[in-house]
């Protein structure tokens, strides 16, 4: 039995200013490295969910970014896989995560064994 050592690239595209074209970039260069035999993990940061949208998945259909970064649920368990390109998989955005700052301003005031109130709120968690 071979041990394959399999190593990670890590491809981070970002810009302050909206509308220069960072989901569509991630998009497609997560889709042709999935047609070159490459596995993407798309990781969509933006409450505006374009690159969400982009591939075809509704803003509010699944849990995603937000309750990857406010929960201690691994990371598996928010990944879209289901009719994406080859190669490619989606951790989803969710408009909801503009509140994020809001969320860990509260963390940090409260401390952090503090109740958190409900979570995955006004989300179906499908994968």
């Amino acid at each position: 039995m071979s041990t394959e050592i399999r190593t990670a690239n890590v491809i981070a595209i970002g810009n302050q200013k909206g509308g220069t074209g960072k989901s569509t970039v991630s998009v497609h260069l997560a889709a042709a490295l999935g047609l070159m035999g490459q596995r993407c993990l798309l990781i969509d940061l933006d409450p505006v969910c374009g690159a969400t949208r982009h591939l075809g998945v509704q803003a509010n259909d699944f849990a995603g970014t937000l309750e990857l970064l406010t929960s201690d649920e691994p990371f598996e368990g928010y990944i879209v896989s289901k009719d994406m390109p080859p190669g490619v998989d989606l951790i989803p955005s969710r408009p909801q995560l503009s509140e994020l700052d809001s969320r860990l301003s509260a963390l940090a005031v409260r401390g952090p064994h503090a109740p958190a109130g409900p979570r995955h709120r006004g989300c179906s968690r499908r994968v």
